[in-house]
């Protein structure tokens, strides 16, 4: 079965050093707040 015809790609996990996946992760948070203020500024409500 051929997983990358149907569109699912499978990617080799890469070493990352545990201060890169706290980057990122802290990166992540601080974008998911960014958009909770903009949804909030714009009146949306469905967080």
């Amino acid at each position: 079965m051929n997983l990358e015809r149907m569109g699912i790609y499978t990617f080799e996990p890469k070493k990352r050093s545990e201060s890169e996946i706290q980057a990122r992760r802290e990166w992540v948070k601080s974008l998911l707040a960014e958009l909770q203020a903009e949804q909030k500024r714009r009146g949306v409500r469905n967080w």
